[in-house]
């Protein structure tokens, strides 16, 4: 019986001090690799509304937990821009 695992995923992106959640965008399926560049998505609170945002992220680190026959990952991740302007969406 093949093991069930699931990515809690938190980014931290250039304007923002704390991690945020997200949602992945990745095979979560699998083991998350160290320096991965993995695409999440973003909901973003504004005062004109909300902003859905799709950014690239590179896992920085991530923890392991396995309980009942399912692995828990918390990913943590960086924003990545690689030269975009934060107005434009990488992908």
């Amino acid at each position: 019986m093949q093991s069930h695992s699931v990515w809690h995923v938190k980014v931290r992106r250039f304007d923002h001090n704390e991690y945020e959640i997200a949602e992945i965008w990745t095979d979560e399926r699998r083991v998350p690799e160290k320096d991965e560049i993995i695409k999440v998505g973003v909901t973003d609170l504004r005062e004109s509304g909300t902003k859905y945002e799709k950014i690239l992220g590179k896992v920085m680190s991530f923890t392991e937990s396995v309980a009942h026959g399912r692995t828990r990952y918390t990913v943590l991740v960086a924003e990545q821009d690689y030269g975009n302007p934060l107005d434009r969406q990488p992908y």
